[in-house]
């Protein structure tokens, strides 16, 4: 009996141990990229500036190509934001865990989005993935819809200037991971699906435990 508990205890540990948040601190951005990325460097001396000017003075580098940890930080980052693969960039940063950046957001874009964040869009991403660096739009994804947006115009300023509302204004890559999550509506079990991959590892370990325990 007392191996059966060991072997649970152990496995609750490794559990807790997978499925813990990514570090999100007040005030705090982590930036993944890769450092084989030659366009990266050039808008990240553009936005780096930018993000201290906001105030934003702690910020991360994280090289997440070549480090697994890093890599499985990135897909759980991912995971929480709801970002489909479609609309994963080459390139994240991550603003103490409120607000998704995906590939090279226009700065100017970033700049209006976060000096009116707090309005109620708190779990936003916002996704350019092309390298060019005077994209004429980008992608708003917000509580599982996805809307393109003049480059010109800030998440807040389209939608409170009567833009139209994002139930209504899915774009292709809104209408994919309208697709991808369907039958997934928010339910009170949203929160347990956030241990599914803990409870993957867990029953085997526990399984393995007992099987162990029977033979001793």
């Amino acid at each position: 009996m007392g191996n059966i508990f060991t072997a649970a205890m152990l496995g609750m540990l490794l559990a807790l141990a997978y499925a813990q948040e990514i570090p999100s601190e007040t005030g705090i951005v982590r930036i993944y990229k890769s450092d084989a990325c030659a366009h990266c460097t050039p808008y990240l001396e553009k936005l780096l500036p930018a993000l201290d000017k906001m105030g934003y003075k702690n910020v991360e580098m994280v090289d997440f190509i070549n480090n697994q940890t890093q890599r499985a930080n990135l897909a759980r980052l991912q995971q929480k934001f709801n970002v489909p693969l479609t609309l994963q960039g080459h390139m994240a940063v991550d603003v103490e865990g409120k607000y998704l950046l995906e590939g090279h957001v226009p700065v100017d874009v970033v700049e209006k989005f976060l000096a009116g964040a707090g309005k109620g869009y708190e779990g936003a991403v916002l996704v350019q993935d092309s390298m060019i660096s005077d994209a004429k739009s980008y992608t708003f994804l917000y509580n599982g819809k996805a809307v393109e947006i003049d480059s010109s115009q800030s998440p807040n300023e389209y939608l409170e200037s009567g833009g139209a509302k994002l139930p209504s204004a899915q774009v292709a890559a809104g209408a994919a991971l309208a697709s991808e999550n369907a039958g997934s509506e928010k339910s009170a079990l949203d929160g347990a699906a956030d241990f599914l991959p803990a409870i993957i590892v867990i029953v085997p370990i526990v399984l393995v435990g007992m099987f162990l325990a029977r033979k001793v």
